[in-house]
């Protein structure tokens, strides 16, 4: 008896079957002597499992294995790891052109309805998004980071020389009153608690 599963996360998927008894998923030998290759259907499956942002755990559910095979088989098997990357590469790519677009603005069709001589008619209709700064922000801090980041990095070159003085060397005559009056005020606040600051 075969059990059959559809996993919620990816309904666009076709039902599969799951457990001990998918064997589609397992690497089949080549007579010749060849390394074990798995069929294009299941290297097919990975790269759409890899565009929705399957983890390798998701993956190990999918094709009813644990998730330690599916690492051994990302070790082992380059073609495994390369439908894995593709599916990546291509959302993406996917991604990258959605943002690209939707901080640039676009035009896009809207089919709307309206009540003209007594019944509903539908049309289409041409519509413009606006450009989203978000985006732009974003887009622009990925791909010019040097330009458009927050936080500016500065390279001080050469030295800071600073030499301190020692408190008796101060010529508290050569002060101003309200700089005396300040200096008196701390000293004796220092003097009352029974602390001194250096």
């Amino acid at each position: 008896m075969k059990r059959r599963k559809k996993i919620k996360k990816f309904p666009e998927l076709k039902v599969v079957e799951v457990g001990n008894n998918n064997r589609s998923a397992t690497p089949r030998r080549e007579y010749n002597g060849q390394r074990p290759m798995f069929s294009v259907e299941v290297l097919d499956q990975v790269t759409e499992l890899s565009m929705l942002g399957a983890t390798n755990a998701q993956l190990a559910l999918f094709f009813g294995r644990s998730a330690m095979t599916i690492d051994g088989w990302l070790r082992k098997y380059p073609e495994f790891i390369e439908a894995r990357k593709r599916g990546g590469i291509i959302a993406d790519m996917k991604a990258s052109g959605s943002l690209f677009k939707r901080g640039n603005g676009f035009y896009y069709e809207e089919e709307e309805m309206k009540y003209v001589n007594k019944k509903w008619v539908t049309f289409m209709v041409k519509k413009y998004c606006i450009p989203d700064t978000t985006a732009l922000i974003f887009w622009l801090k990925n791909r010019q980071r040097e330009l458009w980041t927050d936080i500016h990095r500065v390279q001080h070159g050469g030295t800071i020389n600073h030499e301190h003085q020692n408190v008796e060397d101060i010529d508290v005559t050569k002060l101003s009153e309200k700089a005396q009056k300040v200096l008196f005020e701390i000293a004796n606040a220092q003097l009352t608690d029974g602390t001194r600051n250096n």
